[in-house]
């Protein structure tokens, strides 16, 4: 690793070459101090102008030699360079091609300070430097907390780390762990959501775009620092405004005490920058400490990033999958899941999002309606906007819940006439005296759905699915010969799709419905285990003949007393389950009411997925004797 220190031999280059010690004795690198040489000025004659030039060469090497001798005893030994312009280069494009002539990984300059009026005419050496450098530049202001680090790192070095919502963001972590400023540090990381407005009818209101929700973008952000620095601890933060997000930054940073500021630079120029504006020249212009600019390169979108969709027959790929959302934190990680689904399964998708005119009361616009559709579009598309760049790009709807229409009226109605494949809904978890006076829109749609209807909790399971192949845990709750069949062709079209783990549970608990005086005789117990174990082989075996030899399968038949759900939630703990699927009946009226769902139990106490798959509504029986084994 190769550190570069450009220096003009003032005193705040001084500070520059201080830190760039520093960094270079943390993280093991050489360091090389460098001063350009610029070109005599031609209003000398020319007999002088050759001996200037060579006068002003020997003294600059001469600096450059004790700039490089005053460190050689920190165990940095660094080496020094006189540079010189060719025709028509500038001090920045200079340095940049010298960086990337001896590969250089980091360059460490210092500023002037200029602002305001001095800026205009002068223009500011370090923020060219920033724009042409190939590599990070570290903009010293002061050199204290460097040295502080360097020594024993107390106090830690406070970082401020700007990111973005996307991927090319983490090219601003490795950054830190390159450059060892991930350790002994304090890592804080923010975002800032800009709102812009713009002007519908001047008659009736401004709409602006609807503000993302911060928990959600935390998340979001805490996902980032997860991936690329792994076992480092950062401390989240998320603003929202109307103002250029420079200042957003800085004054967080300020807030925050930061020793430094860390960003990433798209190198924008000419009217692109004009334009689109920079950030990274806003935060260079008004922060007061060290900025670490860290030029971020376009990723490639390979052909091969995300797994190809395999060939699954017996699955209609022409349909859609269909996601709802509420814009809350849980529809999120439904659309997350959609997502995944989609890649896995080589299909499109659809996100629609629900307006309400219960909002709409006497008094307000006759258009207020469009108003809100205008507010919702804007919000979803906002929404979506993260998927795009995820690898697949889903089609938006707004659907109206019109008259006294619920949301889950609608969305019924939607999914009876495009019929997708699946429908990927969230859930607020709504149970017990909280769901009796607002209801469950997730638990109506699971029970009157015309087609299958995934209910998540997290969409981890699917995301690792994705990135990096891991198997997704499956288990099936087996019930009658017709649910099973169900449950076994949708285990098929996962297992076809990717790497899969299955559990198949069958929970007995006909025991339950009758009261039992006295304890079982010993021949009736092992004739019960018996019929059990023989109901694990014929699952296993029907598995098999639908899922493949080679699938990975457990099957299991076990008693529960307290229910049918409380088992599958302890095989689901046993099992690390990341999925549940299981058949629904679907009762409506007093059968709903007389008869306990196995399905609104899970919605209510379940923290995993739920793949509820409908089933003609029929009426129980029960198929084993079991007066045989009773006393």
């Amino acid at each position: 690793m190769k550190i570069l220190c450009a220096t003009d031999f003032t005193h705040h280059s001084d500070r520059a070459a201080v830190a760039a010690n520093a960094i270079a004795y943390r993280c093991g690198a050489s360091l090389e101090f460098v001063h350009i040489r610029e070109s005599v000025s031609k209003h000398f004659h020319a007999s002088d102008e050759v001996t200037l030039a060579l006068t002003i060469a020997r003294g600059a090497s001469v600096r450059l030699e004790e700039r490089a001798n005053s460190f050689s005893k920190e165990h940095t030994s660094p080496t020094w360079k006189l540079l010189s312009s060719e025709n028509g280069e500038t001090l920045a494009s200079t340095l940049a091609r010298h960086a990337t002539e001896t590969q250089v990984d980091l360059i460490v300059v210092s500023t002037h300070g200029k602002s305001g009026s001095k800026l205009w005419p002068m223009g500011s050496l370090a923020a060219a430097i920033v724009a042409a450098s190939p590599v990070p530049v570290l903009v010293v202001h002061s050199s204290e907390p460097f040295v502080a680090w360097k020594d024993l790192g107390i106090p830690p070095l406070k970082l401020f780390v700007g990111l973005d919502l996307n991927e090319e963001s983490g090219q601003v972590l490795q950054a830190l762990q390159k450059f060892h400023l991930d350790r002994e540090t304090k890592i804080t990381a923010g975002f800032v959501q800009m709102l812009h407005s713009f002007i519908g009818d001047p008659l009736v209101i401004d709409i602006q775009t609807f503000p993302e929700d911060e928990k959600h973008l935390k998340h979001r952000i805490q996902y980032l620092v997860d991936k690329y620095l792994k076992n480092t601890t950062a401390e989240i933060k998320v603003e929202t405004g109307f103002y250029s997000p420079a200042h957003y930054l800085v004054e967080m940073a300020k807030h925050e005490d930061a020793d430094m500021v860390v960003v990433g630079t798209h190198q924008r120029s000419g009217m692109t920058r004009l334009l689109e504006g920079s950030v990274s020249r806003g935060v260079l212009r008004e922060s007061m400490t060290s900025v670490l600019c860290v030029p971020l390169h376009q990723l490639e979108r390979k052909a091969n990033a995300m797994p190809e969709p395999k060939m699954i027959e017996s699955l209609d790929t022409e349909r859609s999958i269909f996601c709802a959302t509420d814009f809350s934190e849980r529809s999120s990680e439904a659309a997350l899941a959609s997502q995944a689904l989609a890649l896995r399964f080589g299909t499109t998708y659809e996100i629609a999002h629900v307006v309400e005119d219960y909002h709409i009361w006497p008094g307000l616009p006759k258009d207020a309606i469009h108003t809100l559709h205008a507010g919702a579009s804007s919000r979803l598309k906002q929404f979506v906007d993260p998927l795009i760049k995820r690898g697949l790009s889903p089609q938006q709807t707004i659907l109206d819940a019109t008259g006294h229409e619920s949301i889950a009226d609608c969305l019924l109605k939607h999914l009876e006439a495009t019929q997708p494949i699946l429908a990927v809904i969230s859930t607020h978890g709504k149970s017990d005296d909280s769901w009796f006076s607002i209801g469950s829109t997730a638990r109506r749609i699971a029970h009157e759905s015309p087609v299958p209807v995934l209910i998540t909790r997290t969409a981890r399971p699917f995301k690792h699915w994705i990135e990096s192949e891991e198997k997704i845990h499956i288990l099936g709750a087996i019930d009658t010969d017709d649910e099973a069949q169900e449950v076994l062709e949708w285990m098929k079209h996962f297992g076809d799709a990717g790497p899969c783990s299955f559990t198949l549970a069958y929970i007995d608990k006909s025991h339950s419905y009758y009261y039992v005086p006295q304890p079982l005789e010993e021949q009736a117990i092992t004739d019960y285990v018996d019929s059990l174990t023989f109901e694990e082989c014929k699952i296993r075996e029907k598995a098999k003949s639908i899922l493949g030899e080679k699938a990975d399968i457990t099957a299991l038949a076990k008693h529960n007393w307290d229910g049918v759900s409380d088992g599958l939630l302890q095989v689901a703990q046993d099992a690390k389950i990341d999925m549940i699927i299981l058949g629904t009946h679907q009762w409506h009226g007093m059968r709903r009411w007389l008869h306990r769902s196995v399905t609104t139990d899970l919605i209510n106490r379940s923290e995993i997925s739920l793949l509820c798959l409908p089933m003609r509504p029929q009426i129980i029986r029960h198929d084993k004797d079991i007066s045989s084994i009773l006393p």
